[in-house]
């Protein structure tokens, strides 16, 4: 009997250790695959076995961290797990690949899961076959197969008549998965397919083990008995935790991951600039492990009103205001809503809204700028804009009493282009030391009052810190004084993977460009309605650049 299994695109944890299977569960959107498995195609060769591509290639390393398929195997596989495999299997019109389990994950000891990624052609009537809950029954079709005298054989009938053998109600059930859903089972779970499309099926495996689990490379096929290698174990890299059992072979990920977002972002307190008139100070521009493009950068705007006009742009927006003084306006003229800019403002402005910041009349004005555009998600109740001061809210005397850490949330929830936003003020007292920490999504600090250590730094008032989502980090309060910081944590929903198999992801994150003031200057001089139109134009463009990365 041949059932579908129907998804919702949500994760439920809750039958997993019954059925062995999660899933179909929506990782990326059905028009990012194409980019995605362009860049796959193009990864470099796979270190020392078919399967090593994620330890070779930042295109299989980068989704293999997707947060969205980690938040699901942390839950499935606990705080440490380790990504043990990954590579592309292409299926011809009537091709079938014979049920079985995975082999390399076969030994006995700790956990592991495999995800099937539909990519290309994939249909609810050509994706994977299973058999829920055989993972329980202790042995495989490879298995079975030799002790019997017989072949595994095309076609469901005499491994479904296995199966039911153990469980009466074992049934065959084909996930219905499409392209940019996965399908999560368990490592023993009895799996195969036959193809029955007309044009060739792309997916892609990954492999998922806790450090516990030996993996280890198998002769060739999926013959019983299964013959393991010692020489060389297959390489695996921890995506989370720490490996305690030295079972394997661990790696460091891939060539050029997490090399170019951690990072200090200092205030250049000696820049000087003469009224009126802006001066954005050099901070990240690029990619990161979870966002097509984000910036960071200090803005320094002289004494008197800017030689800007309202705007408004498709990426988001955060800014910090670093120092008193100045307005800022916010939504749509004749009547925006105005308010005075002190030290530890927080703007967020979502896109499309108009917006105008002014400096004080006397004195610079200094803020942070974090902006990013992500992958549209259609939300159905983004955040709006919003408006915080800092100065207002009081850390908590028992958070510090117990800690020495205070936090206070400012908010979270979806945005209008990415899957979460979270905004933090956290106080810290004088020895505070935290511990090393990776998160699955990219937070930026900016510290307020004090100074910490980090990403073997200094960073003092007025500077900033960028954590890449995957990136080990830590923090401790550095000196006498105690710490004020705003943070700002983007989830980015696994947007940037599809557009990080190229170089020019990588050139891309060396610092932002600027549009020339001769440039600027002759757009003000347009009029208004045509400033507008351009705007609008530049925008459509740059989500049109963003979705085709």
């Amino acid at each position: 009997m041949l059932r579908e299994r129907e998804g919702n695109g949500e994760f439920d944890s809750s039958s997993f250790a019954r059925t062995g299977v999660v899933g179909p569960l929506r990782v990326l959107p059905a028009e990012e695959t194409p980019q995605l498995l362009a860049a796959l195609r193009d990864a470099e060769a796979p270190l020392d076995w078919m399967k090593g591509w994620a330890a070779s290639s930042e295109a299989y390393y980068r989704i293999g961290t997707n947060p969205t398929l980690l938040d699901v195997i942390g839950e499935l596989l606990g705080s440490d797990v380790m990504l043990c495999g990954a590579n592309l299997i292409e299926r011809d019109p009537g091709q079938d690949h014979e049920w079985h389990i995975d082999v390399h994950l076969a030994q006995a000891g700790g956990s592991a899961v495999t995800v099937w990624i539909g990519l290309e052609n994939t249909t609810p009537e050509t994706s994977l076959d299973v058999v829920p809950g055989s993972h329980r029954i202790g042995t495989s079709p490879q298995e079975i197969a030799v002790s019997r005298g017989t072949t595994i054989g095309k076609g469901n009938d005499r491994v479904l008549g296995w199966a039911q053998e153990h469980d009466p109600e074992a049934s065959v059930v084909r996930v219905g998965a499409t392209d940019g859903e996965a399908v999560i089972i368990d490592a023993s779970v009895w799996h195969g397919s036959l193809h029955a499309g007309d044009t060739t099926r792309v997916a892609l495996l990954l492999h998922y083990a806790t450090p516990d689990k030996p993996v280890r490379l198998h002769g060739a096929g999926h013959d019983w008995p299964y013959e393991f290698v010692e020489d060389p174990l297959p390489p695996c890299v921890m995506v989370s935790g720490e490996d305690r059992f030295r079972r394997n072979r661990i790696v460091p990920p891939p060539a050029g991951v997490g090399e170019a977002t951690s990072r200090l972002i200092p205030l250049d307190r000696a820049a000087v600039i003469g009224p009126p008139g802006w001066k954005p100070m050099a901070g990240f521009k690029g990619p990161t492990n979870t966002l097509p493009e984000l910036t960071v950068k200090h803005h320094r705007i002289g004494a008197g009103p800017p030689d800007t006009d309202r705007e408004f742009h498709s990426y988001e927006q955060i800014v910090v205001a670093l120092n008193d003084g100045g307005d800022y306006e916010l939504g749509p003229a004749p009547h925006p809503f105005t308010f005075p800019v002190n030290a530890g403002t927080v703007v967020y402005v979502p896109p499309g809204t108009e917006h105008w910041l002014s400096a004080p009349e006397e004195a610079e004005h200094i803020h942070l700028d974090i902006a990013w555009e992500g992958v549209r998600r259609d939300h159905a109740v983004p955040w709006g804009a919003a408006r915080f001061e800092l100065s207002d809210i009081a850390p908590d005397p028992e958070q510090l009493a117990e800690r020495k850490r205070s936090a206070f949330g400012l908010g979270s929830g979806p945005t209008a282009t990415i899957d979460g936003m979270r905004l933090l003020l956290v106080d810290m007292e004088p020895g505070f030391v935290g511990e090393p920490d990776v998160d699955d999504y990219d937070a930026v600090v900016v510290v307020l009052a004090g100074a910490i250590n980090t990403l073997d730094g200094r960073a003092n008032a007025g500077d900033v810190v960028l954590y890449g989502a995957g990136e080990t980090h830590q923090i401790s309060v550095s000196g006498d004084e105690p710490v004020r910081l705003f943070i700002a944590e983007l989830r980015g929903g696994g947007g940037s993977p599809a557009r990080t198999g190229g170089r020019a992801a990588k050139k891309r994150a060396v610092g932002g460009s600027l549009a020339s003031p001769l440039r600027r200057k002759a757009v003000d001089a347009l009029p208004r309605s045509v400033r507008i139109e351009l705007r609008r134009r530049r925008r459509a463009l740059r989500m049109l650049r963003s979705r085709l990365r």
